[in-house]
């Protein structure tokens, strides 16, 4: 049976809620499971290239201008996500890779790896919607760059040098 498209974002696997932290939305409304960063003091969704790294996933949606949003935000944290493409695990186990998808919707790119911003762990077979490998398979990835991890360069930094 071939896998379901239904692209969802990030969710926590195996995440509790010590990993959940406050920020303040900046001026757009995001989706729980959009991957973030932290722009100017706000959350802004994640967009490789104009930030450096993300600073976490959405626990919940939010308005724009919102305060107290909750944001996974441990560099630790494991998240389950669908692939847009063509998974195989011998191919991309340990590989790092992109995203796609727009606020709400967003999922693993593993063919591609221009930024590098998720490190792909395993296929995670059994669950509703993920059968086999291939296209649309979920998958466990973790950030591969984090705005809170050790040495991590900020969001600010990074604006400031280009």
């Amino acid at each position: 049976m071939a896998n379901i498209n239904n692209p969802s974002g990030f969710v926590p696997w195996g995440s509790d809620e010590e990993s959940i932290n406050p920020y303040i939305n900046g001026s757009s409304a995001l989706k729980r499971g959009d991957l973030v960063s932290l722009a100017n003091g706000v959350l802004a969704l994640f967009v490789p290239g104009t930030h450096k790294a993300p600073i976490g996933v959405l626990a919940e949606d939010c308005a724009a201008n919102a305060t107290g949003v909750r944001v996974y935000d441990d560099p630790d944290t494991t998240f389950l996500t669908q692939t847009a493409d063509a998974y195989v695990s011998t191919t991309h186990d340990g590989t790092r890779c992109d995203f796609s998808g727009a606020s709400g919707v967003q999922q693993a790119t593993v063919t591609t790896n221009v930024f590098g911003a998720l490190r792909v762990i395993r296929h995670v077979a059994g669950i509703i919607g993920s059968t086999e490998e291939g296209s649309y398979a979920r998958i466990l990835v973790k950030c591969a760059v984090h705005q809170k991890a050790a040495g991590a360069v900020t969001d600010e930094d990074f604006l400031a040098e280009t």
